[in-house]
């Protein structure tokens, strides 16, 4: 992740920013845009660790 933006244009300028460092450069295809709703719980059954 690389992190939460207020709008989709923000969220293109932090892809463009990040497509240079290591692991994003290695994925160009990887990077997944997705609209959350603001002041809601979305991990609702807890997470999982590796």
């Amino acid at each position: 992740m690389i992190g939460v933006y207020a709008s989709r244009d923000k969220a293109l300028l932090a892809q463009a920013r990040s497509t240079d460092l290591p692991g994003f450069r290695d994925w160009p295809d990887g990077f997944l845009i997705e609209e959350y709703e603001l002041d809601q719980d979305h991990w609702t059954e807890g997470f999982v660790t590796e």
